[in-house]
């Protein structure tokens, strides 16, 4: 492969961002976590894909939220686009990248290390005990998350295979960030 054809971290964000834009794909940061996660480690990165409640320093909106970290930095394009407000989302930043708010070009403004007193609520308990293949088997998942990642990768000229990725990354579970 050479130097023009390979594929970066930037392109995967992008491609995954732009999909989301387009497709008005709000509230999904479960399956576009699992996506980037298994995208980054196509590409021979060290993703981790967590899942905890998240809250905004500046005005203690909190919310249970999947993200990718990798070096200490976050990853996060579905932060920056919510839920509907009738399904309870609220705007809390602009989507992240090596935990710049894109919206603002600054740190973000959101501590990913915070515990409510009432902890994880539902669906966020069950998708954070399962692993990837058991969360695109429920019912909450809202995308088959294989089918999407193909998808996502075809974009930034990744040729992945469904049944490959499945066999791959099918046990993976999202890290579970817990204040003690």
């Amino acid at each position: 492969m050479n130097n023009t054809n390979i594929i970066s971290l930037e392109d995967v964000y992008e491609s995954m961002l732009d999909y989301v834009v387009d497709n008005n794909f709000t509230g999904a940061c479960h399956s576009t976590s699992a996506a980037m996660y298994i995208l980054l480690s196509e590409l021979g990165l060290n993703p981790k894909l967590k899942i905890g409640e998240v809250c905004l320093y500046s005005n203690k909106v909190c919310f249970d939220h999947s993200w990718i970290e990798m070096d200490n930095h976050i990853f996060d394009v579905a932060i920056g686009y919510p839920q509907p407000p009738e399904l309870g989302g609220k705007y809390v930043c602009g989507p992240i990248f090596n935990s710049i708010d894109l919206s603002t070009d600054q740190y973000s403004d959101v501590c990913f290390r915070y515990q409510t007193a009432e902890g994880l609520g539902e669906p966020a308990l069950s998708v954070s005990r399962w692993t990837l293949q058991e969360y695109n088997d429920s019912e909450d998942t809202d995308i088959d998350i294989w089918d999407f990642t193909v998808l996502i990768g075809s974009r930034c000229k990744l040729d992945l295979n469904r049944c490959s990725l499945v066999e791959k990354y099918g046990s993976i579970r999202r890290e579970l960030v817990i204040i003690e």
